[in-house]
């Protein structure tokens, strides 16, 4: 009865005392502050769907309604994405990293950052050509590695998530039987490994 019609111009639900619910999600027209909900989305008491996590994607369109996330993801966060890292070069006889090495470990550490990682390990592999003795080689090509740990420490890495071993000259990229050969042998490698 028009007495009882909160809406009494238009027709509406009984259960809505009388007004129209457009977009069916329980909100009587009139007091929807968010008309045009996608059908079937949970909402608030003003007609608002729901945004548990605060990301900005509601509810119903979410993936993960309860982990912050990016809309590109469908509300996921963003996780860890694998990528590969360029090795680290040495002069002959030297651990101290040159400046395109430092460069190279910044955009490491910005990727890192970038790709949101958080669980993860670093491996360090160090390793020489050919010349020079076995032993001092295995020795340099330890210290090559972790000169590459200690910058990376020096930048905030946390030092439990990194590993550094040194092969000195038993594993080459390149055959050691030419001069730019060998000076692609004298690197440090770094592994990414995604948890």
């Amino acid at each position: 009865m028009d007495k009882e019609d909160e809406c009494p111009d238009v027709p509406g639900l009984k259960a809505l005392k009388g007004c129209p619910d457009s977009d069916g999600d329980g909100v009587a027209d009139p007091k929807d502050q968010c008309p045009g909900t996608p059908k079937g989305c949970k909402v608030d008491t003003k007609g608002c769907p729901l945004d548990s996590d605060n990301d900005g994607i509601i509810d119903c369109e979410d993936q993960c309604p309860n982990q912050a996330g990016t809309k590109e993801n469908k509300g996921c966060p963003v996780t860890c994405i694998d990528f590969n890292v360029d090795p680290v070069y040495f002069n002959f006889d030297k651990s101290d990293l040159k400046p395109e090495g430092i460069a190279l470990l910044d955009a490491f550490i910005a990727k890192l950052a970038e790709n949101n990682c958080k669980d993860y390990e670093i491996d360090v592999n160090g390793h020489t050509c050919n010349i020079g003795a076995k032993a001092y080689n295995q020795k340099l090509s330890e210290r090559r590695a972790q000169s590459v740990v200690k910058y990376l420490v020096s930048k905030g890495i946390n030092n439990a998530y990194i590993g550094a071993k040194g092969f000195g000259e038993t594993k080459p990229a390149f055959p050691n039987t030419k001069k730019a050969n060998r000076e692609k042998n004298r690197r440090a490698e770094i592994d990414l490994v995604i948890k």
